[in-house]
């Protein structure tokens, strides 16, 4: 065998091993006291555990929501408003930009009179 595939060929072993101790699938010896764990679990414990786990998705799904609240971006539904919001006051602003510019362009190319009277207001 070459060994550029012996290399790859453990490597490709190195992953599938990192892969199942991810998932706690390794050492094989280990699964087998699990899977005689789980069968000893009586069913009380079982629904603890369901109960547990209910109860744990419900608070990530709170602490979801009050972040987003946080930042304004709850309830869903709001976000289409808001965004029309934003978009109105952004235009508004826009406007108002221009309306301040086209002023003082009219200053500057106004008689020397009305310049000084604007600027005595």
């Amino acid at each position: 065998m070459k060994l550029a595939r012996k290399i790859r060929l453990r490597r490709k072993r190195l992953v599938r091993k990192r892969r199942m101790r991810k998932k706690g699938r390794w050492p094989p010896s280990k699964m087998k006291k699990l899977k005689n764990l789980a069968r000893k679990i009586s069913t009380k414990q079982k629904t603890k555990m369901k109960l547990a786990r209910k109860i744990r998705l419900r608070r990530k799904r709170l602490v979801r929501k009050r972040r987003l609240r946080k930042k304004g971006r709850w309830p869903p539904y709001k976000m289409k408003k808001l965004k029309n919001m934003k978009m109105k006051l952004a235009r508004k602003i826009r406007l108002r930009r221009k309306r301040l510019v086209r002023e003082r362009m009219m200053r500057k190319k106004g008689s020397w009179q009305e310049r000084s009277a604007l600027n005595r207001r």
